[in-house]
């Protein structure tokens, strides 16, 4: 070899040695390739995302409002009777949603919640809202209150209908044409067709929507005994 090339080889060598400040010393002082990336920061959550999250608690007061309230003095047997056969129908309708949907019933947020086309989900949006809504109906009315049952009912409905604004963002976000073509043809709350996906085969078991929903019926439970108690307190007055 000459002379000539062995001092082009070795200014070569050291001009490529990350050591010594060549063409590889920016990787030396840089993360490893193969190494993680780091973790994305979260995004923070906006006010219709907060209120998705916390919709089950922000009734409360509400709920609790209706035990203060005076019942209407008429016909407390056939209100109490009354209000439990709504409140026995709204929980019907809720498992038979349940069945379809399955643990997302109680998502807290509306990045996991999925589109579901069969069952309740083939007659309307929101079987669950739906259901609740005829739940509190039915405390309502078997606790007597007469002309305050359609101010909870409004008040309840102006709620869910907050909340399915809420959901119904994130839905469109996240599966855009799906969904609007969904929605397109299934109403959000009252059905207006007849659609065969409403007898469609459920996933879900009726043990397996008893199961995930044992702490709604658990609350029901304890709503029944505070209706029964309201409604003996008020006869002993």
């Amino acid at each position: 070899m000459a002379d000539g090339e062995a001092d082009r080889d070795w200014g070569n060598t050291m001009n490529a040695s990350p050591l010594l400040g060549g063409p590889e010393a920016p990787l030396a002082a840089g993360p490893r390739p193969d190494s993680p990336a780091p973790p994305a920061p979260a995004a923070r959550e906006d006010a219709a995302q907060k209120y998705f999250r916390y919709r089950g608690w922000i009734p409360v007061p509400l709920y609790a409002s209706l035990l203060l309230l005076r019942p209407w003095p008429a016909h407390r047997v056939a209100s109490l009777a009354a209000g439990v056969a709504v409140l026995l129908a709204g929980c019907a309708l809720r498992l038979w949603a349940v069945r379809y949907i399955g643990k997302s019933a109680r998502t807290r947020t509306e990045k996991t919640r999925p589109i579901i086309q069969t069952g309740p989900y083939a007659a309307i949006r929101n079987p669950l809202y739906a259901s609740n809504l005829i739940i509190a109906t039915g405390f309502a009315v078997g606790l007597g209150l007469g002309p305050s049952v359609p101010i909870l009912v409004v008040l309840l409905a102006a709620h869910y209908h907050v909340v399915v604004l809420c959901e119904e963002r994130g839905l469109v976000r996240r599966h855009g044409e799906t969904y609007d073509a969904y929605r397109s043809l299934v109403p959000r709350w009252l059905p207006v067709r007849w659609n065969p996906g409403i007898l469609a085969a459920t996933p879900f078991t009726l043990g397996e929507a008893l199961w995930r929903e044992r702490s709604g019926i658990l609350g029901i439970l304890v709503g029944l005994a505070a209706l029964a108690a309201k409604a003996w307190w008020d006869c002993r007055g």
